[in-house]
């Protein structure tokens, strides 16, 4: 599987503008770096959350604005609100407790790799089933 990450024209325009470090390392190198850590780090995490845990997680983020100040913090509030608010954990089958322990567990990059990808397979749905989707990025186990 081949993972790319894309930013926005700004983004791209300031790294560039900025040059690379007196290392030589540049814009594309540091990409390419990313996008290797992200691999791993979802290698990581495969497996751990169920498909109802997965599917909650896409719901939470249908809609959601996410910066990486602080990705753990951020989706651990989401989802929990949710919970609380929308029973989303009743509609997807989910143990509360069980979950937000999951939650909680994760590393910030973890919780941001998670938060990235599910947003990358809401950005590809449009032509997919999204549930397919989350479980072939995720290889979810069943609940």
């Amino acid at each position: 599987m081949e993972l790319t990450v894309s930013l926005d024209d700004a983004l791209v325009a300031s790294l560039t503008r900025r040059g690379a470090p007196p290392q030589g390392y540049t814009v594309e190198e540091a990409l390419r770096d990313n996008n290797k850590l992200v691999d791993l780090a979802l290698n990581e995490i495969r497996g751990f959350f169920t498909k109802g845990e997965i599917c909650l997680i896409a719901d939470v983020c249908n809609g959601y604005w996410y910066t990486v100040d602080n990705p753990k913090v951020q989706l651990c509030l989401e989802v929990s609100d949710a919970i609380e608010l929308e029973a989303l954990d009743e509609k997807w089958g989910v143990e509360k407790e069980t979950f937000l322990g999951k939650l909680t567990s994760l590393c910030h990059f973890h919780a941001h790799v998670v938060i990235t990808m599910v947003r990358r397979c809401w950005d590809m749905s449009a032509n997919n089933n999204l549930i397919d989707l989350l479980e072939e990025h995720f290889l979810v186990k069943s609940s």
